[in-house]
């Protein structure tokens, strides 16, 4: 479970990191425009992007990829790893045999 807390706090650092991304853009435009998913994850690495389209479309289907992922990469992405987060986060307390408001 241990694997799964890492993740969990990486992926709550990157929601963070995405949401701080989009309020610094908004002190210059004074509009809150977020960051789309598919946005962060091409200027981090477009290729990754790229190939992950081809391997889907062509091993997997299409319809996954066009509209399902596609609906997933266009969600603002401080709320998608933000979700994702909580879900990895559950899964690591459950693991421990805890509720959440537990404590140690």
């Amino acid at each position: 479970m241990i694997i799964i807390r890492l993740l969990a706090l990486a992926v709550w650092i990157g929601a963070v990191f995405a949401l701080a991304m989009d309020l610094w853009k908004m002190t210059d435009t004074g509009i809150f425009e977020p960051t789309a998913l598919g946005s962060l994850w091409y200027m981090l690495d477009m290729e990754s992007l790229t190939l992950a389209q081809n391997f889907v479309e062509r091993y997997v289907s299409e319809i996954l990829w066009n509209p399902g992922i596609v609906s997933l990469l266009k969600m603002p992405a401080w709320a998608v790893l933000g979700g994702l987060a909580v879900v990895l986060t559950v899964i690591s307390a459950m693991g421990r045999g805890r509720k959440i408001g537990d404590r140690p």
